[in-house]
């Protein structure tokens, strides 16, 4: 995907060295193209020697005319030295706008993490036309929800999601991951045990699903080894206890519609809570993970039973692939007494049996080749 290109006009030097700093280390800078001029001339100097386009210009609101007599069809941001008081939806509204004298502005001083992601918002939406996701070109396909669920605990989810999530990465499709546990394991990515962003973004969902796409971005980490984005779990299991169904779906069409993803692996709780089923209807492919025990295909068979009577007419089901996790070789139960067919296998680790780190579960390449054969080909070849 193109990168947003947002121009700062600023004689501040002091300034701009701050925005380029946390540009470098920023989840931003793979969104962003940050250029910086001290003035409108050196702007229209590069304007005339540019080879991209420009999307967004953010500097002091005196000089928008002269920004505008530049030319270049870059929208125009007024930049205002401690206006605190002025909205990021407030300003997107006005970006919006057909009435040009509707210029968007923000506090330049504000936390800048706040100001990129209001900037970034209205880049894309003079990028696109519209604010809404891109259109995907060269022929790149659209976001896959992929869904990772079982009806007893122990079966390895949380395992599975991440290893796929790392392995989708490390082929170059850029992946997010997403924990939807009400109790979480042992975080499979880098987690402050005080983070709030999962919280704050849900505040964001909440009142203003239309911008939550653009303030996805603040409440992204990145994992430094495989590129896996992610947003750090819930806190509290009372916060994921209060996700509704309607709070489930406007989060992953927030992720889908911001058109930054080709995967997002969404790692479900067992049960039928309704953010659960939310997920799975909102899923692309759902991998239900078994294992060869009696207790598994018990609960298996009824929780289908207990699925097909909650959601009758659900199409998730079809969509589903039954992959038996833990596999050593030959299997005690027959997996068509309950009416499925296995699409797969995978390995038994005994390496896996007693951990002391999360990362001895990662990366070990024999359980990631069962991995690539049983899931993600299947996922490329869109089945």
């Amino acid at each position: 995907m193109e990168k947003t290109t947002i121009v700062f006009i600023d004689d501040d030097r002091s300034y701009l060295d701050a925005l380029f700093a946390y540009m470098r280390g920023s989840i931003f800078r793979e969104r962003v193209w940050l250029r910086a001029y001290a003035s409108p001339e050196a702007y229209a100097a590069a304007i005339r020697e540019a080879e991209r386009r420009f999307h967004l210009v953010a500097a002091d609101v005196s000089l928008r005319q002269q920004v505008a007599d530049v030319g270049g069809g870059a929208l125009f941001v007024g930049l205002e030295d401690g206006s605190g008081d002025i909205g990021f939806g407030e300003s997107i509204s006005a970006a919006y706008s057909a009435n040009p004298a509707d210029t968007p502005r923000f506090d330049k001083y504000q936390p800048l993490s706040q100001l990129f992601s209001a900037l970034l918002a209205i880049g894309m939406s003079q990028a696109d036309g519209r604010g809404r996701q891109p259109a995907a070109t060269g022929g790149e396909p659209l976001t896959h929800i992929v869904a990772i669920y079982s009806a007893t605990g122990g079966a390895g989810k949380t395992t599975v999601a991440a290893n796929l999530a790392k392995l989708l990465s490390f082929q170059g499709k850029r992946t997010f991951y997403l924990n939807l546990e009400r109790l979480n394991s042992a975080p499979m990515f880098p987690a402050a045990e005080d983070d709030i962003a999962f919280a704050r973004l849900l505040y964001h969902v909440r009142a203003n699903a239309e911008l939550a796409p653009n303030r996805l971005l603040e409440a992204t980490r990145i994992d430094n080894d495989s590129k896996v984005e992610y947003v750090p779990p819930l806190i509290h299991a009372e916060e994921m206890d209060e996700l509704s169904a309607a709070d489930t779906e406007r989060l992953l069409e927030a992720i889908a519609r911001s058109g930054h993803y080709r995967f997002v692996i969404v790692d479900l709780e067992s049960g039928q809570h309704p953010r659960t089923m939310a997920a799975l209807e909102q899923s692309d492919t759902v991998i239900w993970l078994l294992l060869d025990e009696l207790q598994c295909w018990t609960k298996t068979k009824r929780q289908m039973a207990l699925f097909a009577r909650l959601q009758p007419e659900a199409k998730w089901m079809a969509r589903t692939r039954y992959v038996m996790n833990k596999y050593t070789g030959s299997a005690v139960h027959d997996p068509l007494a309950i009416g499925l067919a296995i699409d797969g296998f995978l390995p038994y680790m005994p390496a896996w049996k007693s951990v002391q780190r999360v990362e001895q579960l990662q990366g070990d390449p024999v359980f990631a080749e069962a991995l690539r054969l049983v899931v993600c080909r299947k996922l490329e070849a869109g089945t």
